[in-house]
């Protein structure tokens, strides 16, 4: 037995009909998926924090010339820092998806780290108040001020004195935080962390979809 198929619908109808089809499953998909994937994202951005060279010499209480001792951060606080910050980055991991009526249209946007960086200069040891009232902002520093002098007719001097146990201030010189770890708005110790990181990220991402 033979017969014909009429097809009662234009091609560009029932194209439409597909892409929209494929449109609603690909939304039911990324909408049940996306709490998953930030999950899986934010879990991996402690140790990406944590094996920076930055975080790693603020975690080293006491040790002259680390930026703990350079910053003049209290004893005993070192793994506290790099675990805030750490904590802090990851909170902040969320995925933006915007939908549009076709599929060229809809876009996931990944976002780590608030561009004005509240959530790290907010971190309860992000500054230091001295014992005569002086407020020193080292985050904002370390963060947003790059090699630019911060203090002038003083310069660190790495010994086992001081608030760190690392070295104080001397009268003399100046002092800045040092080139290799400093950072700008564009570019910091948080930027750094997520360098080269697409292949971990990327599986994730594609998770989306399944």
């Amino acid at each position: 037995m033979s017969g014909n198929i009429k097809v009662l619908e234009t091609s560009l109808s029932f194209k439409k009909k597909i892409e929209q089809a494929m449109l609603q499953e690909i939304k039911d998909r990324i909408t049940k998926n996306k709490k998953k994937a930030e999950r899986q994202i934010a879990s991996l951005v402690p140790s990406w924090a944590l094996a920076s060279p930055e975080v790693q010499s603020l975690a080293q209480d006491g040790i002259a010339g680390s930026l703990h001792a350079q910053f003049g951060l209290f004893r005993g606080t070192g793994d506290i820092v790099a675990n805030d910050i750490a904590n802090a980055v990851a909170k902040s991991v969320s995925l933006e998806v915007n939908f549009t009526k076709s599929l060229k249209g809809t876009s996931v946007t990944f976002f780590i780290q608030p561009t004005d960086f509240t959530n790290l200069l907010e971190i309860p040891l992000g500054e230091i108040r001295t014992a005569i009232g002086d407020v020193l902002p080292w985050m904002r520093w370390l963060l947003l001020e790059g090699t630019r002098t911060i203090v002038s007719s003083y310069a660190y001097e790495p010994d086992n004195s001081g608030r760190s146990g690392g070295g104080t201030m001397r009268l003399g010189g100046i002092w800045r935080v040092p080139p290799q770890f400093a950072g700008t708005a564009s570019e910091n110790f948080v930027t750094r962390m997520f360098e080269n990181k697409d292949k971990q990220i990327q599986p994730i991402l594609k998770g989306l979809l399944l």
